[in-house]
């Protein structure tokens, strides 16, 4: 997928830089509720962090949401993106499907 969708990309998202689409998930509340729905990510550069909502710093982490996204803080390109900014800075998603040999 190409990052920085026009006119103006967002939350440091690298205009017309490939990303990689690695999953979604939804968080819930400690009630069962839904709270979120993101998309994980990953830069293959690992030079520009998206820095928006749900970001490698962001405060929204909790210790039971980085426990349920099995989320781990290092500087290897992934993040998550909530689903309706993701829809709002990313385009032209290509779906590779693989299998073994």
């Amino acid at each position: 997928m190409v990052g920085g969708s026009p006119p103006h990309p967002s939350y440091n998202v690298a205009d017309g830089h490939a990303e990689t689409c690695l999953g979604s998930l939804i968080l819930y509340n400690e009630d069962g509720s839904e709270h979120v729905k993101l998309i994980k990510m990953r830069n293959p550069w690992c030079r520009y962090q998206y820095d928006g909502p749900w970001s490698t710093k962001s405060d929204l982490w909790t210790s039971a949401f980085k426990k349920q996204a099995n989320f781990a803080e290092s500087d290897d390109g992934i993040f998550y993106t909530p689903l309706v900014d993701w829809r709002k800075e990313f385009a032209n998603l290509s779906i590779a499907h693989t299998r073994p040999w």
